[in-house]
């Protein structure tokens, strides 16, 4: 036997002992799956944030290293300077 909630503990130990005891607080097996699906949703939209954030923040850093400019190449000033 496997427990899932703290609360029914005391009712699977109970269980073990006698198959005929009476559970105190049932759990609605519909209403418990739902929530292990909430939960997991919630999990991997807080991971998908953070994901998020991680490349903005290194989007931003990177950014402000070069100034906020986008930095010319050393062959672009030659070029410029060939054609006149």
């Amino acid at each position: 036997m496997f427990v899932c909630i703290n609360e029914q503990y005391d009712d699977a130990i109970a269980l073990l002992a006698n198959e005929n005891h009476e559970v105190r607080d049932p759990v609605d097996v519909d209403q418990f799956e739902m929530a292990e699906r909430t939960s997991g949703l919630q999990l991997e939209l807080k991971y998908a944030l953070l994901v998020l954030l991680g490349i903005v923040l290194i989007w931003a850093g990177v950014s402000h290293l070069h100034g906020g400019k986008a930095r010319r190449l050393p062959f672009e000033d030659s070029q410029r300077r060939l054609m006149g």
